[in-house]
């Protein structure tokens, strides 16, 4: 049956701290929601580990048992920890985005100083990060800061293959929701890759929106990024597709599980 996501992560946390004995006290700091949450949720997008910790921080202080009951180092085991349980709930998931940072790698040693590709609603893409020239000052209230004064035409290719994966995630984010609701009439709000409609227009949006993702997620959309990436042939081979059937979203009780 359906479970929750950050609810079963946090299970299989638990499971991994109990495992050794020197973490086997976190597991009664491992149970709110809030803590599974901005792992998986931000990990899934190929987040980085510092904002990992930082919500996690973020989430016991909320709790009331940081930094008293729960200190900086631990903090540090806790993400570990999170991030080793989400991994075996969702081990296809990060896969591929292990899949998308050797792609990406791969695009920049055959020369590519940025990166193009289509969504399948036909919107191209292009990334490009450069080498920013910065100064220093001197702040009364933040200290010394560093603060970007214009960028110079060089790129930056540790920021290119950060931004890489996230992006090419959210790009199939905005091309289902703009797939979903073209010329949808009704009143509609959006919030970065949420959508809210009015009640009576629920059972709609959700019909649409499973039409929309058998749409974006036929064939081989991985395959489609290597072709535009210029990336042929591909040493790292292709990621071995699913085998449900996808036009069964049409019927499921739950579209993701």
């Amino acid at each position: 049956p359906p479970r929750d996501a950050y609810l079963e992560v946090l299970r299989v946390a638990r499971e991994i701290a109990d495992a050794d004995p020197k973490t086997a006290w976190l597991t009664a700091h491992l149970t709110d929601r809030s803590l599974g949450k901005p792992v998986l949720m931000i990990a899934i997008y190929g987040g980085s580990y510092r904002t990992n910790r930082g919500d996690i921080v973020d989430a016991l202080r909320k709790l009331g048992s940081y930094p008293d009951m729960v200190s900086w180092e631990d903090t540090k085991v806790m993400t570990d920890i999170l991030q080793k349980a989400s991994k075996q709930v969702f081990p296809a998931a990060f896969e591929t985005l292990e899949w998308l940072k050797k792609l990406c790698t791969l695009a920049i040693e055959n020369g590519a100083t940025s990166l193009s590709w289509k969504t399948p609603c036909g919107d191209l893409i292009h990334q490009a990060e450069y080498e920013v020239d910065s100064i220093e000052v001197d702040t009364y209230g933040h200290g010394r800061m560093r603060i970007a004064v214009g960028s110079v035409n060089r790129p930056n290719e540790k920021r290119l293959k950060s931004g890489f994966a996230p992006n090419f995630v959210h790009s199939f984010d905005a091309c289902l929701l703009k797939t979903a609701f073209q010329q949808w009439n009704k009143p509609l709000v959006t919030i970065h890759d949420c959508i809210g409609v009015l009640p009576n227009d629920m059972d709609d949006a959700q019909e649409r929106i499973r039409r929309a993702m058998i749409h974006i997620c036929q064939g081989d959309p991985l395959a489609k990024l290597s072709e535009d990436l210029k990336v042929r042939p591909n040493p790292i081979g292709l990621l071995e597709t699913g085998k449900g059937e996808i036009n069964q979203i049409k019927k499921a009780d739950k579209m993701f599980n």
